[in-house]
C-alpha cells in the first residue's frame, strides 16, 4: 500500500510540474485567481508563490466575476461583426449597471467581450482607438500607463438606441 501511495504522490507532483510549466507561459493578466487558489488548496499551501492566500478577485479582469452577468438584453447588439464602439459602450453599461464598476481599460473591455460575450475579432488597440475618438460618449482618465473609460449620459443614450434598434434578443 505504501508503494501505491508513493506512486500516486509522484503522479501528483508530475501533474503540478506540468501545470506550473504551462502557467509560466501564460501572461499574468490572463491567469485566473480562482485557479491559483484551488491549486494552492491541492498543494496544501497557504499561498501561491509566496503571496498571501486571497479570495478570488472581483475586479473586471476576473472571468469568475463575470459569470452572473445577464447578457440577454444585449445579446443581439453584442453579436455579429463590426460595431466595436457600440460593443465597448454596451460593455461599459453592463459592467456599470450589473457590477457597479464605473471605469474600465480597453484591455478589460476586450477581455469581457471575448470571454463573456464571446465576441470575435476584438482587439485592445481597436477598442482603445474607438473609445479615444468617442468624445462626449465616454469620460477618460489615466491609470498607470493606460487610460480607463466611463460611460457618460450621452453614451447611455447611444446604448439605449442600439438596444431599441436591434431588439433585446438575438434572433
Amino acid at each position: 500500500m505504501n508503494q501505491a501511495s508513493d506512486q500516486h504522490g509522484r503522479e501528483i507532483e508530475r501533474a503540478l510540474e506540468l501545470i506550473n510549466e504551462i502557467e509560466s507561459r501564460v501572461p499574468a493578466e490572463y491567469r485566473v485567481t480562482l485557479f491559483e487558489v484551488l491549486l494552492a488548496d491541492l498543494r496544501g499551501e497557504t499561498g501561491v508563490r509566496g503571496r498571501p492566500r486571497q479570495e478570488p478577485s472581483t475586479d473586471p479582469q476576473s472571468a469568475t466575476a463575470w459569470v452572473g452577468i445577464d447578457l440577454e438584453t444585449y445579446a443581439k447588439a453584442l453579436s455579429g461583426p463590426g460595431r466595436l464602439l457600440a460593443k465597448a459602450l454596451i460593455t461599459l453599461e453592463i459592467v456599470d449597471s450589473q457590477m457597479h464598476i464605473d471605469w474600465m481599460t480597453p484591455a478589460e473591455i476586450e477581455r469581457f467581450l471575448v470571454e463573456r460575450a464571446r465576441a470575435t475579432h476584438v482587439y485592445r488597440t481597436n477598442v482603445s482607438n474607438a473609445l479615444r475618438r468617442a468624445r462626449g460618449l465616454v469620460d477618460r482618465r489615466r491609470r498607470g500607463r493606460a487610460y480607463e473609460y466611463r460611460l457618460t449620459e450621452a453614451g447611455r443614450s447611444v446604448v439605449e438606441r442600439e438596444i431599441a434598434i436591434l431588439g433585446p434578443q438575438a434572433g
